[in-house]
């Protein structure tokens, strides 16, 4: 049985992306409740919105499992259909989830807001970061061409993922090592928030057009 388990591992490309996929949301489960956990000790709203935005994330990887297994029983054209509208569904709710971590990451910068943590928070949010921007970059070279819309959502959700952890990740590192230069803080928060935010929109924005087009050929 894990023989068998193992070989389709190396050689079935989807199968071996849905591991990933159902990897991604146990470690994305972990790190929110740690983020969770971390907020409420040191009273940081920004740790706790990150929190329920990496525990939601989680919520759409298992989503997108779910509607892979469901998709891989049905046929052509139906199944791609199916899959499409999955991915919608993922798209819309990464795009509404930009709007409180938008709103957080501003306020960050406008108050010029400083948090000082323990060092085995930051260092646990750089061992996360590496992790999923490292699974992100492997899974978009490596299942780019699966050909399924369900397995594109969950990838888009890595890359958005690392982003935002990315920015999260920064602005804990400067203020535990850089806490008195205010303006340095001010720069790379403005510039990393912006770029971030603006990324992950982008990303949940031309997932929709996608979908919009694939909506179109089909009506034609």
């Amino acid at each position: 049985m894990l023989k068998t388990v193992l070989k389709r591992y190396k050689t079935d490309k989807p199968f071996k992306s849905g591991v990933a996929l159902v990897g991604g949301a146990g470690v994305d489960t972990v790190y929110a409740i740690f983020r969770l956990i971390t907020g409420i000790i040191y009273s940081s709203i920004w740790f706790i919105t990150l929190a329920v935005y990496h525990l939601v994330l989680g919520v759409i990887r298992l989503f997108l499992l779910r509607s892979y297994g469901i998709a891989k029983k049905k046929d052509d054209p139906g199944r791609t259909d199916y899959e499409f509208s999955r991915y919608r569904i993922a798209a819309t709710a990464m795009l509404a989830l930009e709007i409180p971590v938008a709103g957080m990451a501003t306020l960050t910068v406008i108050t010029n807001s400083g948090f000082s943590y323990p060092g085995y928070v930051i260092y646990a949010s750089a061992a996360y970061t590496f992790y999923i921007a490292t699974i992100a970059i492997i899974n978009v070279v490596k299942y780019r061409r699966i050909g399924s819309p369900v397995m594109s959502a969950a990838k888009a959700v890595n890359l958005v993922s690392a982003a935002v952890s990315l920015f999260g990740l920064q602005t804990a590192m400067i203020a535990s090592f850089s806490e008195q230069n205010e303006t340095f803080r001010f720069i790379m928060n403005s510039c990393t928030g912006a770029a971030v935010i603006t990324f992950s929109t982008a990303v949940s924005v031309y997932m929709l057009i996608r979908y919009a087009k694939f909506k179109k050929q089909r009506n034609e």
